[in-house]
């Protein structure tokens, strides 16, 4: 990349990246040891100093492995190790904010457990709605997770 800049804005941006020599280098590291890099790959600039922050999911031995074979000219800070837990494809966005807050509401008082643990009535008293929204909602949000999933 030859120039970018951060700023407050939010937006979307596609853009084609030329790696430096050593970025090439710890690229092809990763490669060697099974790692993925998880898009997005976030652009920084740290008090006039850049770089690049990512995510990579791999096994841990093959992680802490990497930072014996890092390129001249890089440096790794790890923010976060933990276990990954990739997103659902698909699904994000799905949902319209007041959809997304019913069903979890419905979710979280045993809706969905079998047998029900709650009916339209209680999860409308929850979100303030009146049962027959709540039953119009739900076969909304059920058909389009289920579109979803049949990929239609």
């Amino acid at each position: 990349m030859l120039e970018f800049e951060i700023t407050q804005e939010t937006g979307l941006v596609y853009l084609e990246y030329q790696p430096s020599p050593s970025m090439t280098s710890m690229f092809d590291v990763l490669a060697a040891y099974s790692l993925i890099v998880v898009p997005p790959i976030e652009y920084t600039d740290n008090y006039g100093k850049r770089g690049i922050r990512l995510t990579v999911a791999g096994t841990e031995s093959a992680i802490t492995a990497i930072s014996a074979e890092v390129p001249h000219g890089i440096e790794l800070h790890p923010e976060q190790v933990g276990e990954y837990v990739p997103e659902r494809p698909g699904l994000s966005g799905l949902l319209t904010d007041r959809q997304q807050t019913v069903f979890e509401v419905a979710v979280e008082v045993g809706y969905y457990e079998v047998p029900r643990e709650t009916t339209h009535e209680q999860i409308a008293t929850e979100v303030y709605r009146s049962p027959a929204t709540i039953s119009e909602q739900l076969q909304r949000i059920e058909s389009k997770f289920l579109l979803q999933y049949l990929g239609d």
